[in-house]
């Protein structure tokens, strides 16, 4: 429970942050970005735990695996120390200064950050202010609250405070970090539970290697959460242990984000692992709704700016297969922005189509193609890439006699690149992985300008303008174009005078076709897609659903939902296979639509439940750190808080770890989004149509009643980030 005091700094900042810390204090100096790292992570520490003081009996609370050693400790070497009330003088003193250095270095190498510094209260009946805060390090910290949650001091703070977000008292160094990162907490967990299984097995099984696969389960959790696979040498030397395994367990879980509730054998030793919800609720909810739009997002920094390369397309000849290209690249944008990206580009080469004449979805206006009123700086970028062409040390051609078919003789130069060569030379990679094995040689024509010239002409015309230069390229582009793309990058690597140039990558996708025609352009798409959502519309609600402005934009919403969801739902490896239906049902129930209408079912649940609370109907809803989460009861809460709210910071952090310049090909599972979303709308309805939420105003159900509110509010955080990773804007009414 412990690692609730963590809350808001992921491990690997943590782990960061205490590396860095961690140096001698005379490298630092007077560092102000170092106090106030300090000071956040004080403040952060002291804020959860006075909200745990606040919402949990002091009596079970564990701080560390270690709190009866500590606490028999301090009660042996300090036993007529006033944990209750504490002056200055005890802590630092002279001679009490001596005393506690003597107790504290008895933790070190066992206690994790013992002389971290840490607030502690004076006062331990009041809260933390100005005046009742003082500064100590972490191992007197946990000696002391330790103490006072063991002999009973610190049990009037549930009755004298209600926990609180505590906004308002938050330094203005923790104001100036513009998001949080949102914790990765199954990734967290898995890393808790594999530690302690090697930590395990090298206490009681050494020097037995132990092989084991632990498994986060998905969909009906009614008996384990996760499950730990053991090989098969490795599950007869383990059942041996078992019992110290599920005891050690149990207690050392105690201080982690997501403690163990119980773990038990199930056949084919395999180990059934359950959280404890209570717990789990209450860290977990609290920090969807104190992260709003930002949750599922990471400040860390993925790269600092971006390039998402697209390939030209001709007007009026761009085809469903480059929609999913831009789609692709809009998504793909969008989510390195909210990951930490400061600046990502998009250049789309020659001519962007307009993509839709029924909705709002703005057609792109990125292209880059050579400025006119620009030539002089095009010009001396052709002179000086021919230059680097000609006298490189990959050409391979001497200057050509060309006669032209009238008969005419002229000089031309012809320069050939190796860029086989060129790969090799730079251990690029080869084959199925990596370039593809047919890219030899490049020819480069300066009296009658190549493609692929005229296009890394392009691209270092259009880097030049920037400010800043980017740490990476993505070229997002389709099997059919993925060979004249990888000449593109690839011609760009040779002659560019960028370094950034040899970090590209490829996103390569299949391609999209439809059963009835093979032809279907971008606008008739649209334009069918558009009638068939009207039509729809029409069918459920009646002919005057489109009269008004709500109506039209609800129409011009759900038309760009179901073709985003018809050509994103599919992994980029898939061909995707478009059947335009009449079926008002189908449409009604799957896809993308299907997702805004229950996004709009929840909308209008709270408006609903703020119109009784205006009324006096209800009374207002309690604060989500005061909720008793203890009352969510039912299976379908937890399956749709483990499946949807706990797993989408990592749902969203597995989308993009793939994304390394070191390879050639990507694979960036953005379908993966879009399945969440029809995944959770789908047990979500099941969920609204067998529950009640807005109840009778009882108060025995008032409770119940605002700790699922709560839920399906951070169940709604999820669907609007998700969406707006899509490019979507979320219905709230239907």
């Amino acid at each position: 429970m412990s690692a609730n005091i963590s809350e808001g700094v992921s491990p690997n900042d943590a782990l960061t942050a205490a590396s860095v810390l961690s140096r001698p204090t005379e490298e630092f100096g007077n560092d102000p970005s170092l106090e106030a790292a300090w000071a956040i992570k004080a403040i952060e520490h002291m804020e959860v735990y006075f909200n745990l003081l606040c919402s949990v009996d002091p009596q079970i609370l564990r701080l560390t695996p270690h709190d009866n050693t500590i606490y028999e400790k301090f009660r042996g070497e300090f036993p007529d120390f006033n944990v209750k009330l504490m002056s200055e003088d005890q802590l630092k003193s002279r001679e009490a200064k001596e005393k506690w250095r003597s107790f504290c270095n008895q933790f070190e190498g066992k206690v994790e950050d013992f002389n971290f510094g840490t607030l502690v209260r004076l006062d331990c009946q009041k809260d933390y202010s100005e005046e009742n805060t003082i500064f100590v390090t972490r191992i007197q910290f946990y000696a002391i609250e330790i103490a006072r949650n063991k002999e009973g001091h610190n049990d009037c703070i549930r009755t004298l405070y209600k926990p609180s977000s505590r906004k308002g008292n938050k330094s203005q160094a923790r104001e100036n970090i513009p998001r949080k990162n949102s914790a990765l907490y199954i990734r967290e967990f898995t890393y808790n539970i594999q530690k302690f299984v090697d930590k395990f097995a090298q206490d009681y099984i050494s020097p037995a290697i132990i092989e084991y696969h632990l498994t986060k389960e998905n969909g009906s959790l009614k008996r384990k959460d996760f499950t730990l696979f053991f090989g098969h040498h490795s599950s007869n030397v383990f059942m041996s242990h078992l019992s110290e395994f599920q005891t050690q367990l149990l207690d050392i879980s105690r201080s982690w984000s997501l403690p163990v509730q119980s773990c038990r054998l199930s056949q084919f030793c395999r180990l059934q692992i359950s959280l404890h919800r209570q717990v789990a609720f209450h860290t977990i909810i609290p920090a969807v709704i104190d992260q709003c739009e930002e949750f599922g997002f990471s400040c860390q920094e993925l790269q600092k700016q971006c390039i998402l390369l697209v390939p030209m397309c001709q007007q009026n000849t761009a085809g469903l297969t480059w929609l999913r290209t831009y789609f692709i690249t809009k998504c793909l944008g969008r989510l390195l922005k909210t990951n930490g990206t400061s600046d990502c580009l998009e250049f789309i080469s020659k001519y962007t189509p307009k993509l839709f004449q029924f909705t709002d979805f703005a057609p792109v206006n990125e292209s880059y193609g050579i400025n006119c009123s620009d030539k002089e700086c095009v010009g001396k970028i052709r002179t000086r890439l021919k230059t680097d062409a000609k006298y490189s040390y990959y050409n391979h051609c001497e200057e050509l006699n060309v006669k032209e078919s009238s008969g005419n003789d002229y000089k031309s130069e012809e320069v050939i690149l190796n860029a086989k060569e060129f790969l090799i030379n730079h251990n690029c990679i080869i084959g199925r992985q990596g370039y593809d094995a047919n890219i030899g040689s490049l020819c480069v024509k300066t009296s009658e300008w190549s493609k692929l010239f005229d296009e890394v002409v392009n691209l270092e015309h259009f880097v030049m303008h920037l400010p800043q230069k980017p740490d990476i390229v993505i070229h997002v582009t389709s099997y059919q174009k993925a060979f004249l793309q990888q000449q593109i990058g690839v011609l760009w690597s040779m002659l560019s005078s960028y370094p950034f140039v040899s970090h590209q990558v490829y996103l390569i996708h299949s391609p999209v076709i439809t059963q009835d025609s093979q032809n279907v352009t971008i606008q008739d798409y649209s334009r069918r897609i558009h009638e068939e959502v009207e039509s729809a519309l029409i069918h459920k609600y009646g002919k005057h659903i489109c009269d008004d402005e709500s109506g039209r934009c609800c129409l011009e919403t759900l038309t760009e939902t179901k073709m985003i969801f018809d050509i994103l739902c599919t992994g980029q490896n898939q061909m995707v296979k478009l059947h335009l239906s009449k079926d008002y049902e189908m449409l009604a129930e799957k896809g993308g639509c299907f997702v805004q209408y229950n996004c709009a079912r929840l909308a209008m649940l709270f408006q609903h439940h703020q119109k009784a609370v205006n009324s006096g109907h209800y009374p207002p809803l309690i604060s989500v750190e005061s909720v008793d989460f203890r009352l969510l009861k039912l299976e379908e809460e937890w399956n749709l808080f483990y499946n949807y709210i706990l797993s989408y910071p990592d749902l969203v952090s597995d989308v993009l770890e793939n994304l390394d310049p070191c390879n050639v090909k990507v694979n960036i599972p953005l379908h993966r989004i879009c399945q969440m979303l029809l995944h959770l709308s789908r047990d979500f309805s099941t969920y609204y149509s067998k529950v009640r939420i807005l109840v009778e105003p009882r108060p025995h159900l008032l409770d119940t009643m605002a700790a699922r509110l709560w839920l399906l509010k951070g169940l709604y955080h999820v669907i609007q980030n998700s969406l707006s990773i899509l490019g979507l804007k979320p219905l709230h009414q239907m």
